[in-house]
C-alpha cells in the first residue's frame, strides 16, 4: 500500500495541522515518519486553528458530527486530486478516533483505520471518570467521592432529553431540580450534608448554586452536550476495514481500565478489530511514569518509537 494516502485527524479542541500540544507536534513526527515510507498524508488545521480562519460566531455551536462532515469534504479532496481507486487510510488521536470510525461506516476506499486513545465507551461515562480524580481530590473520601458521583451521572442522563438541547439556562435549572432531589431523597443526610459543605468551601458558593452554574454551562456547550450523548462504540462495531486500537497503560482520558472491558465484551469477535495496550504509554502516546496531563510538556520524546512500531507493523500487514 505504498501509494496510499494517510488522513490525519486530531483530538478534541481547535488544533493546527501538526496537532500541536504543549511544545510537541505529533502529526509533524507522524507525516514526516509515513511520507519517507512513500505514504501520501493529508493533515489539515481544525475549524479556527492554523490558516483556517473563520468566525468565532462559526466556532461556538460546532459538534463532533461539523468534524465528521469536514472529515467527508477530506475524502473527497483526496478522491478528486488523486484516483477515485486510490487507497484511504485514516489515523485518528482522542476525538479523531471517533470520526474515522464514523467516516469509515460510509466509505469503502477506506482502507485501514488506526486509531491513537480511542473511546470505547460513552462521552457520559468517559466525561465521569475524567471528573473522578479531581472530585476525590476535593472531598478526600472515597464513600463521599461515589455519592457525589452518583448525582453527577443523574445529571448527565439529562443530556437524553433532546428538547432540553439549546435551552435557556432557566429552562435548564428547572429541569436539574428533580435529580438533585431524588439524590438528596435517597443519599444520607449525614453523607449529603458533608459533601454539600466541602463544595461550598471550596467553591465559596452554595451547593446548589454551584451546580446551577456548572451543569448549565456545561449543557449549553455544543460540543459538549453531543459528546455526552455520544457512543462511539456504535460506529466501532459497524467497521468492517482492518483496525488498530492502540490504547496507552498510562492514558489517563481514554483509560484502559474502560476501554479494555468495552473491547473485550463488545469488539473481540470481531476479526477486522485488534485493540494493543502499550506498556508505560500515556494518551499522547508518550512514554511516562504516570500518565498524567502535567507531564506532557515536560517529556523530550513526542511519540515513543514503541508507538511508531506498533503503527508500521499494521501498516505493513496485506
Amino acid at each position: 500500500l505504498k501509494a496510499a494516502t494517510i488522513v490525519l485527524f486530531s483530538g478534541s479542541g481547535a488544533q493546527n495541522r501538526d496537532e500541536e500540544i504543549l511544545g510537541h507536534k505529533p502529526f509533524a513526527v507522524l507525516a514526516d515518519t509515513l511520507t519517507r515510507l512513500g505514504y501520501h498524508v493529508l493533515r489539515v488545521d481544525d475549524r479556527g486553528a492554523g490558516y483556517t480562519v473563520c468566525k468565532p460566531s462559526e466556532l461556538q455551536g460546532y459538534t463532533t458530527q461539523d468534524l465528521i462532515e469536514d472529515g467527508t469534504a477530506y475524502l473527497k479532496f483526496v478522491r478528486d486530486s488523486i484516483s477515485a481507486e486510490n487507497p484511504i487510510i485514516l489515523i485518528g488521536h482522542s476525538e479523531g478516533c471517533s470520526i474515522i470510525a464514523a467516516l469509515a461506516r460510509e466509505n469503502k476506499q477506506v482502507h485501514k483505520l488506526i486509531a491513537f486513545g480511542p473511546v470505547l465507551v460513552s462521552g457520559a461515562e468517559i466525561n465521569t471518570y475524567q471528573n473522578e480524580m479531581g472530585v476525590a481530590l476535593l472531598l478526600q473520601d472515597s464513600l463521599q467521592t461515589q455519592t457525589y458521583l452518583d448525582l453527577h451521572r443523574s445529571l448527565l442522563d439529562l443530556t437524553r432529553v433532546d428538547s432540553l438541547f439549546d435551552a435557556d439556562t432557566t429552562l435548564l435549572y428547572a429541569a436539574m431540580q428533580s435529580p438533585y432531589k431524588n439524590w438528596k431523597a435517597r443519599t444520607p443526610k449525614k453523607i449529603r450534608r458533608k459533601i454539600e459543605k466541602r463544595f461550598a468551601n471550596s467553591t465559596k458558593m452554595e451547593f446548589p448554586i454551584y451546580l446551577r452554574e456548572t451543569y448549565v454551562s456545561l449543557f449549553q456547550n455544543a460540543w459538549m452536550w453531543h459528546f455526552l450523548r455520544s457512543n462511539a462504540l456504535e460506529d466501532w462495531k459497524n467497521v468492517h476495514q482492518s483496525s488498530l486500537l492502540l490504547n496507552g497503560s498510562l492514558d489517563k482520558q481514554t483509560p484502559v481500565s474502560l476501554n479494555a472491558d468495552a473491547y473485550q465484551k463488545q469488539l473481540s469477535t470481531q476479526q477486522n478489530i485488534e485493540y494493543r495496550i502499550l506498556p508505560r504509554i500515556n494518551h499522547l502516546f508518550q512514554e511516562a511514569q504516570t500518565g498524567d496531563v502535567s507531564e506532557y510538556g515536560s517529556i523530550e520524546t513526542t511519540i515513543d518509537a514503541s508507538v511508531l512500531q506498533a503503527m508500521l507493523e499494521f501498516l505493513q500487514k496485506p
